[in-house]
């Protein structure tokens, strides 16, 4: 993945700013499914923005939510932003469904994807991308502004994880409260953090690791080094645990990591 890219620092802040179109795209009440999956369309200057690296651009971005019961708009719930890894032409809406027990711990499932394929999976694709589609959930549900999210990847969306969580920081659009981490064989945090800058308060950040003991691809020995480099970068509260399985999402740690997160976060 393309980590920095030329005014990175420049135009993230102007991404959150821009409005994706007129009229509600997301419905007022949770539908019998709980499922959402939307079509919207992608301002100007994400379209541009996407296409920085080499990739074409995208004129609309695709944004599916997993609900929990009884959901309502205009109460207050977690958010779980699924980053799928880009092996084989995955994304992040691809990945969406082996998240979504997370809903039965009362946490929306986010994930976001657009009309064309990329050519070079970029830091500046998937920004501009999830942060229109956040755009669209903060205006639609306006509550959802202050709303606690968490960022989730497996593999190499782990990294995206990191690199995101360190983006949106900076921005200050939402209230990360939360990295869950599966599958990671390289911590990017380093990288981020310097080409971001996230506030301090950024390494208060609960970060989950979980490490499948028979993973070969992302070894333990690999995964314990990312948990050394978060703890060497100040990250105060990083947690690592191993499961009985191989390179794959573990859907225990999963539901332990977002209590976890939910016990320090007090939401």
């Amino acid at each position: 993945m393309t980590g920095k890219l030329p005014l990175v620092r420049v135009l993230l802040s102007l991404i959150i700013l821009v409005a994706t179109s007129s009229g509600a795209i997301l419905p007022g009440t949770a539908p019998a499914s709980r499922t959402i999956d939307v079509w919207f369309p992608l301002p100007q200057f994400n379209r541009e923005y996407a296409a920085q690296g080499g990739n074409p651009q995208p004129t609309a971005g695709r944004l599916l939510i997993y609900l929990p019961e009884r959901f309502n708009p205009r109460q207050t719930w977690p958010v779980l932003i699924v980053n799928s890894t880009s092996d084989s032409g995955r994304t992040s809406v691809m990945d969406a469904p082996a998240y979504r027990t997370a809903t039965e711990d009362g946490w929306l499932v986010v994930a976001t994807d657009a009309n064309i394929r990329l050519r070079r999976d970029t830091i500046s694709w998937r920004v501009a991308v999830l942060s229109a589609g956040l755009d669209v959930l903060h205006r639609d549900w306006p509550a959802s502004k202050s709303w606690p999210v968490a960022f989730a990847g497996f593999s190499g969306g782990a990294k995206s994880a990191e690199w995101l969580s360190a983006i949106f920081a900076q921005m200050r659009s939402v209230r990360i409260v939360g990295i869950f981490l599966t599958g990671i064989n390289d911590d990017r945090m380093p990288e981020a953090l310097h080409a971001f800058q996230p506030p301090p308060d950024f390494k208060n950040v609960p970060i989950w690791i979980s490490s499948g003991r028979n993973d070969g691809i992302a070894k333990p020995e690999a995964q314990r080094d990312a948990e050394g480099s978060l703890i060497h970068l100040g990250f105060r509260n990083v947690r690592f645990t191993n499961f009985f399985g191989g390179h794959e999402l573990n859907r225990t740690d999963l539901r332990d990591a977002l209590r976890w997160f939910r016990s320090l976060g007090h939401f």
